[in-house]
């Protein structure tokens, strides 16, 4: 989860709010139940689900996503 909240804690964010809202975006990408597991432990397509979630998190105005060159 660290890792999805990273970008919220050099916004200021506190601790709580933080946590939260890192659980709020990887439940919307399938990952809640996975929250303690370490990076090593995913597979390709849960990295690039918490990824996702990492970005997502801050708000972009704009997100762009390709899907080129990854192996499945």
């Amino acid at each position: 989860m660290k890792n999805v909240d990273s970008r919220l804690y050099y916004q200021g964010v506190l601790h709580k709010k933080r946590s939260e809202t890192a659980l709020e975006y990887l439940d919307r990408l399938g990952l809640k139940n996975r929250w303690k597991y370490l990076p090593d432990e995913f597979s390709v397509r849960q990295k690039q689900r918490v990824s996702i979630a990492r970005v997502l998190i801050s708000q972009p105005q704009i997100f762009w996503y390709s899907k080129n060159g990854i192996k499945n």
